[in-house]
C-alpha cells in the first residue's frame, strides 16, 4: 500500500458515467431534464463542485432539481451559506443568537439556479450545515421567493455553537455558547425539553426500516465501478446495480415522491394543451 491523501467528494449524481468522481449521468429524468444531486456532508470543495455540477446541468436545459440532503451529518458553515445562496438571491441564511454576531446573507453573485423547481429531500440524518441549507430554503419557499419544496422527514436538530477551555493539564471544558437560527428565528437546535426543533419538511413522507437499508444498499453499489490497477473499468466485470431500481421498485418513496412533484411542474410548464381521455 502507498500512502497519499485521498480527497473525499462531498457532490454525487444519478449514476456513474466514468471513475472520475465528476463524471456522472446527473438526470435522474432525461426527458423532462430534471437533475439530481446528492450532498453527502460539507466541505471546502462542496460548493465549487456542486457549481460545475448546475452547469453542468443547466448547459443541457436543466427544468428541475432534486437536492437530496438525507443523512448528511453537516460539515463547514461556510460552505452551508454559499450553498444555500446556490438558490438563495438575497436576504438572511443562518444568523446566531448572539447580539453580537453578524448574520450570514445571500448575495446575487452567488446564486446559480434562478426560477428552476427545487424539491429537497431530509430526513431525521440530515443535521447541523443541512438544515441551515434546507431550513433556509424552506423560509424562502414559504414566502414565495423560491420554487422550493421539502420532502421526507424531519430533521436531527443540532445547531450549537460550542467553546471549548482548558481548565487544567488534563481537563477540558466544553460549552454551548450560541444557536443557529434560521431566517425566520426558528433555533434549530433540540433544546432539553423542546417540541420543536430541527426543519419540518413540507410533504412528510415516511418510510419502513427495510426500504431505507435496501435504498442505502443499492445506492452504495450503483456507485461502486470495478476497475483494474491503472484506473480504468473492467469491461468483463458484473456491472453495478441499477439506481433506476429505487423508483421502479417502490424502495425510495421519497425520492420517487420528489420526482413525481417535479414531473408534474415540468408538465405543467411546458404543455400548452392537456388532454384526458
Amino acid at each position: 500500500l502507498a500512502r497519499a491523501v485521498i480527497p473525499l467528494a462531498t457532490i454525487k449524481g444519478w449514476r456513474r458515467s466514468g471513475v472520475k468522481e465528476d463524471q456522472w449521468d446527473w438526470f435522474i429524468d432525461p426527458d423532462n431534464k430534471i437533475g439530481y444531486v446528492r450532498l453527502l456532508q460539507f466541505t471546502e470543495t462542496t460548493t465549487r463542485d456542486l457549481k460545475a455540477a448546475i452547469n453542468e446541468m443547466k448547459a443541457q436545459g436543466l427544468n428541475g432539481l432534486i437536492l437530496d440532503l438525507r443523512f448528511n451529518p453537516g460539515g463547514l458553515l461556510d460552505q452551508a451559506v454559499s450553498v444555500a445562496n446556490a438558490f438563495i438571491e438575497s436576504g438572511t441564511i443562518v444568523s446566531t443568537t448572539s447580539t453580537l454576531s453578524r448574520p450570514n446573507l445571500a448575495h446575487p453573485d452567488g446564486l446559480l439556479v434562478r426560477d428552476t423547481p427545487i424539491v429537497v429531500l431530509i430526513n431525521e440524518g440530515s443535521a447541523s450545515a443541512s438544515e441551515i441549507v434546507s431550513g433556509a430554503i424552506r423560509y424562502y419557499a414559504d414566502h414565495d421567493k423560491l420554487r422550493a419544496m421539502l420532502v421526507g422527514g424531519r430533521s436531527y436538530g443540532k445547531g450549537s455553537v460550542q467553546n471549548v477551555w482548558d481548565l487544567a493539564p488534563n481537563a477540558k471544558l466544553k460549552l454551548t455558547t450560541q444557536y443557529y437560527k434560521l431566517p425566520g428565528g426558528q433555533i434549530i437546535h433540540r433544546r432539553p425539553g423542546a417540541s420543536q426543533w430541527g426543519v419540518d419538511p413540507h410533504l412528510k413522507v415516511d418510510m419502513l426500516p427495510d426500504q431505507i437499508a435496501d435504498a442505502i444498499k443499492l445506492r452504495q453499489d450503483a456507485d461502486v465501478l470495478t476497475i483494474d490497477e491503472s484506473g480504468q473499468v473492467v469491461k468483463d466485470a458484473p456491472p453495478p446495480p441499477d439506481p433506476q431500481k429505487l423508483l421502479t421498485d417502490g424502495i425510495d418513496v421519497q425520492l420517487q415522491t420528489a420526482l413525481l412533484l417535479l414531473q408534474t411542474q415540468s408538465v405543467a410548464h411546458t404543455a400548452q394543451h392537456v388532454r384526458l381521455d
